[in-house]
Protein backbone atom coordinates (compact mmCIF):
# COMPACT_ATOMS: atom_id res chain seq x y z
CA UNK A 1 0.00 0.00 0.00
CA UNK A 2 1.31 3.56 -0.94
CA UNK A 3 1.61 6.28 1.74
CA UNK A 4 -1.02 9.13 0.99
CA UNK A 5 0.17 11.48 -1.09
CA UNK A 6 -0.60 14.85 0.77
CA UNK A 7 -0.34 18.43 -0.45
CA UNK A 8 3.64 18.82 0.10
CA UNK A 9 3.30 22.36 0.52
CA UNK A 10 1.44 21.61 3.97
CA UNK A 11 2.52 18.52 4.98
CA UNK A 12 5.83 20.16 5.71
CA UNK A 13 4.53 23.08 7.24
CA UNK A 14 5.34 24.67 10.62
CA UNK A 15 2.47 26.17 12.15
CA UNK A 16 3.25 29.85 13.78
CA UNK A 17 1.16 30.10 16.39
CA UNK A 18 0.18 34.01 18.43
CA UNK A 19 -1.83 34.73 21.44
CA UNK A 20 -5.31 36.66 20.15
CA UNK A 21 -5.61 38.78 23.62
CA UNK A 22 -8.57 41.06 23.95
CA UNK A 23 -8.80 43.42 26.84
CA UNK A 24 -12.64 43.34 27.58
CA UNK A 25 -12.07 39.29 27.24
CA UNK A 26 -9.47 38.90 29.80
CA UNK A 27 -12.00 40.47 32.36
CA UNK A 28 -15.26 38.91 31.35
CA UNK A 29 -14.14 36.18 29.31
CA UNK A 30 -13.38 32.25 29.93
CA UNK A 31 -10.65 30.45 30.02
CA UNK A 32 -10.53 27.96 27.65
CA UNK A 33 -9.05 25.27 29.42
CA UNK A 34 -11.97 26.01 32.37
CA UNK A 35 -15.55 24.34 32.32
CA UNK A 36 -16.95 26.92 30.49
CA UNK A 37 -15.63 25.98 27.44
CA UNK A 38 -16.09 22.19 27.73
CA UNK A 39 -19.63 22.59 28.90
CA UNK A 40 -21.02 25.34 26.63
CA UNK A 41 -18.22 25.27 23.44
CA UNK A 42 -18.04 21.89 23.54
CA UNK A 43 -21.66 20.59 21.75
CA UNK A 44 -21.22 23.72 19.21
CA UNK A 45 -17.73 23.09 18.21
CA UNK A 46 -17.19 19.64 18.38
CA UNK A 47 -14.78 17.61 20.68
CA UNK A 48 -11.43 17.56 17.91
CA UNK A 49 -11.85 21.71 17.71
CA UNK A 50 -12.09 22.29 21.02
CA UNK A 51 -9.48 19.71 21.89
CA UNK A 52 -7.30 21.79 19.01
CA UNK A 53 -8.06 24.98 21.00
CA UNK A 54 -6.98 23.70 24.06
CA UNK A 55 -3.78 22.40 22.59
CA UNK A 56 -2.76 25.52 21.39
CA UNK A 57 -3.70 27.43 24.72
CA UNK A 58 -1.96 24.85 26.70
CA UNK A 59 1.08 25.68 24.71
CA UNK A 60 0.40 29.64 24.64
CA UNK A 61 0.22 29.01 28.58
CA UNK A 62 4.26 27.99 28.61
CA UNK A 63 4.91 30.29 25.43
CA UNK A 64 3.26 33.54 26.07
CA UNK A 65 4.90 35.35 23.47
CA UNK A 66 4.41 32.20 20.86
CA UNK A 67 5.41 29.43 19.46
CA UNK A 68 5.83 27.17 16.04
CA UNK A 69 5.15 23.64 15.63
CA UNK A 70 5.15 21.75 12.88
CA UNK A 71 2.20 21.01 11.27
CA UNK A 72 2.33 17.32 11.61
CA UNK A 73 3.29 17.45 15.19
CA UNK A 74 0.28 19.65 15.60
CA UNK A 75 -2.11 17.23 13.99
CA UNK A 76 -0.46 13.70 15.81
CA UNK A 77 -0.48 15.47 18.97
CA UNK A 78 -4.22 15.95 18.50
CA UNK A 79 -4.69 12.32 17.46
CA UNK A 80 -5.65 13.36 14.20
CA UNK A 81 -2.99 11.75 12.03
CA UNK A 82 -0.09 12.89 10.09
CA UNK A 83 -2.35 13.80 7.07
CA UNK A 84 -2.19 17.76 6.48
CA UNK A 85 -3.83 18.37 2.93
CA UNK A 86 -6.89 20.93 3.06
CA UNK A 87 -9.58 18.38 3.93
CA UNK A 88 -7.60 16.84 6.38
CA UNK A 89 -8.98 16.79 10.14
CA UNK A 90 -5.94 19.35 11.36
CA UNK A 91 -7.01 21.99 8.93
CA UNK A 92 -11.13 21.16 9.63
CA UNK A 93 -10.24 22.16 13.00
CA UNK A 94 -8.14 25.28 11.96
CA UNK A 95 -11.49 25.88 9.96
CA UNK A 96 -14.13 25.45 12.49
CA UNK A 97 -12.01 27.54 15.06
CA UNK A 98 -11.91 30.03 12.29
CA UNK A 99 -15.46 29.72 12.01
CA UNK A 100 -16.15 30.85 15.07
CA UNK A 101 -13.76 33.31 15.17
CA UNK A 102 -11.81 31.67 17.87
CA UNK A 103 -8.61 31.56 15.93
CA UNK A 104 -7.57 33.92 12.68
CA UNK A 105 -5.16 33.85 10.06
CA UNK A 106 -2.60 36.62 10.43
CA UNK A 107 0.49 37.92 8.82
CA UNK A 108 3.66 35.98 9.63
CA UNK A 109 5.86 38.35 11.73
CA UNK A 110 2.71 39.03 13.84
CA UNK A 111 3.29 39.52 17.26
CA UNK A 112 0.71 39.00 20.42
CA UNK A 113 -2.23 40.10 19.19
CA UNK A 114 -5.25 42.52 20.38
CA UNK A 115 -7.93 42.94 18.55
CA UNK A 116 -8.44 46.21 16.72
CA UNK A 117 -12.26 47.42 16.88
CA UNK A 118 -14.37 44.86 16.95
CA UNK A 119 -13.10 41.61 15.26
CA UNK A 120 -11.04 40.46 12.53
CA UNK A 121 -12.02 40.47 9.22
CA UNK A 122 -9.88 37.09 7.88
CA UNK A 123 -11.52 34.51 10.77
CA UNK A 124 -13.80 33.13 8.86
CA UNK A 125 -13.08 31.24 6.06
CA UNK A 126 -10.40 28.73 4.84
CA UNK A 127 -6.84 28.45 6.29
CA UNK A 128 -4.74 30.29 3.63
CA UNK A 129 -2.28 30.83 6.26
CA UNK A 130 0.44 29.26 8.40
CA UNK A 131 0.33 31.83 11.28
CA UNK A 132 -2.37 31.98 13.22
CA UNK A 133 -3.76 33.96 16.40
CA UNK A 134 -5.52 31.93 18.85
CA UNK A 135 -7.78 33.42 21.29
CA UNK A 136 -7.05 33.78 24.97
CA UNK A 137 -10.27 33.82 26.32
CA UNK A 138 -13.15 32.46 24.83
CA UNK A 139 -16.60 34.87 24.96
CA UNK A 140 -19.93 33.63 26.20
CA UNK A 141 -21.95 31.49 23.63
CA UNK A 142 -23.84 33.58 21.89
CA UNK A 143 -27.58 33.48 21.80
CA UNK A 144 -27.77 31.99 18.11
CA UNK A 145 -25.34 29.32 19.34
CA UNK A 146 -27.66 28.12 22.16
CA UNK A 147 -29.92 26.42 19.70
CA UNK A 148 -26.84 23.53 19.50
CA UNK A 149 -26.92 22.92 23.19
CA UNK A 150 -28.91 20.18 24.75
CA UNK A 151 -32.94 21.44 26.06
CA UNK A 152 -31.26 21.32 29.42
CA UNK A 153 -28.34 23.52 29.43
CA UNK A 154 -30.00 26.30 27.26
CA UNK A 155 -30.13 30.12 28.61
CA UNK A 156 -27.70 28.84 31.13
CA UNK A 157 -24.46 30.26 29.68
Amino acid sequence: MKPRNDDARTRSQTLLIRPWWEPELAVQGHDPLGEYAEVFWLPVLGPSALCALRWLCRRLVSAPEGFEVPHREFARSLGLGSRSGANSPSVRCLERLGYFHLVRSLEPGSGPMASPGGGPASARGPVDSRCFGVRTHLPELPRHLERRLPRSMRNRS
